[in-house]
């Protein structure tokens, strides 16, 4: 086995062999041993393949520092294998045999059996590209001192007045590239196919990470003619293949497509999701489309004829408070939803909730406190103040049970024989427009009164009228004076019908009156069958 390397220093040396700092001198060794860098007991001439194989590895180093690293370090420096001096019981602790990289050269160093450190100290090992080891020394928990020139700290060494407590690597443990500073590295895919393989290590490392700067993009993979630009394969069940975070206030990835091209084109697979969003905190979207354009914000386009372009699913203990889908627009006049099936035969929206002994409608529109002053034909809306649903039809708004104007109806009917024997007004039916019935605006209504008449003498005269109750009782609607025909009798009834129209005075609850008293001589007069009806606020 050849001797260790020793330190290769332009600026005093025992070695002359092989030394490049600004350009390549190969200086030929003299017949003395020791100018070859070995024991004075060897041979030179049975050494000269050792000397040949520290010739190269001094040409390596050359073309690394020269051409490679420059003055900005392409490759970072790293440790491959060990580099961290165990604990003990002592002040005396073991480094075992290691590998480092110092700026993508790398360095073997020997075990080292045993090293005493200084009690309540921590002590920074350093190594260069020789692995020349150096110990620099400060108190517990100082500041980490500077290494001489040449020399890189791989680990600390932490003691106290009686033992080494602990050794932690101050080198990164997985290969790194250092400031490329613009340079171009071309990567060939080994026999796989890959090229770079990022592997992240510990609960939270990541295999590749990319730090943009000044607008520009941290990593950009530009795809082949047939190939995606960059392809992430997830193999842990649960766990993303992607995933994007951003700890500021700006979005964790953005997709832009080009002509045709889709921004973002995902596939779920044989029942997953090709997108699935998760809105965060209380009031943080899942998924969120903007257009700056005409053009639709998010699409979703489904190539089977039965399939779905979007759906929207709340999972199954859900309160009334979730929402499958939620469509908002901002404070102008845009629509929130729009469903259009105009280019073929099917429905615009099917609405469906549960059929059988349903809880809640399909449907749920708030009510508004009154029509709505910009609306157009076939608008629909539920107005508070009427309690009704009303619908825009021919320029007027109407309830969907009721007259253009609004609605209230009311009827009584009494098959009773009502008997009346003096002259005076008698009340013998009303009908009250009660809430929710009442008239919601001031028009016109509607009265319809119908009874069977009769006398106990021929030739008697009655009067009915129907009169506004609430508004007063000498405020009648419609009044009439009856006279029954000669020989007349109580079997001999007359039927009676009237309809005559009225103009509210108010709106609200209302109570319509029919009224009966005799005329003139002494008699008995007979209603059968009073019906009264009102019907309708007409505008």
């Amino acid at each position: 086995m050849p001797p260790q390397d020793r330190p290769q220093n332009p600026n005093g040396t025992t070695e002359t062999a092989l030394w490049a700092e600004d350009d390549l001198n190969v200086v030929k060794p003299d017949t003395a041993k020791q100018n070859l860098g070995y024991e004075q007991n060897e041979d030179p001439s049975s050494s000269f393949r050792n000397w040949l194989d520290r010739a190269v590895t001094r040409l390596t180093r050359f073309v690394h520092f020269r051409f490679v690293r420059g003055d900005t370090g392409m490759i970072a420096s790293w440790i491959q294998t060990a580099g961290v001096y165990g604990t003990s019981a002592d002040l005396q602790a073991a480094l075992p045999y290691s590998e480092v990289y110092l700026e993508g050269v790398l360095v073997e160093i020997q075990a080292v059996a045993s090293h005493t450190f200084t009690a309540s100290k921590d002590t920074y090992v350093g190594v260069d590209v020789d692995a020349n080891l150096e110990y620099n020394e400060t108190t517990n928990g100082g500041a980490e001192p500077t290494p001489t020139a040449g020399y890189t700290h791989i680990c600390k060494v932490i003691t106290d007045t009686n033992n080494v407590t602990s050794a932690v690597a101050t080198l990164s443990t997985v290969p790194r590239l250092g400031d490329v500073k613009g340079r171009t590295i071309d990567v060939q895919p080994d026999s796989d196919g890959d090229a770079i393989i990022g592997r992240g290590g510990g609960a939270s490392g990541v295999g590749v990470t990319g730090n943009g700067a000044g607008g520009k993009a941290g990593v950009l993979a530009n795809s082949g003619t047939t190939g995606p630009a960059s392809r992430h394969v997830g193999t842990a069940a649960g766990q993303p293949a992607v995933q994007a975070v951003h700890t500021n206030s700006g979005p964790g990835a953005t997709f832009a497509g080009n002509g045709t091209g889709a921004g973002l084109e995902a596939t779920g697979g044989a029942t997953g999701r090709g997108v699935r969003g998760i809105g965060g905190g209380t009031s943080g979207e899942g998924v969120k489309g903007e257009s700056s354009t005409v053009s639709a914000a998010i699409l979703g386009e489904s190539t089977n004829t039965a399939g779905t372009g979007i759906q929207g699913t709340t999972p199954a203990a859900a309160t009334v408070n979730a929402i499958a889908v939620k469509a908002t627009t901002g404070t102008g006049d845009a629509t929130a939803l729009k469903a259009d099936s105009s280019a073929g035969d099917g429905y615009a929206a099917i609405l469906q909730a549960d059929a059988t002994s349903p809880a809640r409608a399909p449907l749920r529109m708030v009510p508004q406190d009154t029509d709505p002053s910009s609306s157009a034909d076939g608008d629909i809306t539920v107005h508070s103040g009427f309690d009704q649903v009303r619908a825009k039809l021919n320029a007027l708004w109407h309830g969907l049970w009721s007259t253009p104007g609004g609605f209230c109806t009311g009827f009584t009917y009494t098959s009773t024989l009502q008997t009346h024997g003096n002259d005076t007004y008698t009340t013998k039916g009303s009908v009250v427009l009660a809430t929710p019935y009442h008239p919601k605006v001031v028009g016109k209504v509607r009265i319809r009164i119908s009874f069977e008449a009769s006398t106990a003498a021929a030739g008697s005269t009655f009067a009915w009228k129907v009169l506004d109750s609430t508004h007063g009782t000498n405020e009648p609607i419609a009044e009439q004076i009856e006279v029954m025909r000669v020989g007349s009798t109580a079997a001999d009834e007359r039927y009676i019908v009237r309809e005559v129209e009225y103009t509210l005075p108010a709106a609200g609850a209302r109570t319509f009156a029919f009224q009966m008293r005799n005329v003139g001589a002494a008699s008995t007069s007979y209603a059968r069958r009073v019906a009264l009806r009102v019907d309708g606020v007409f505008a």
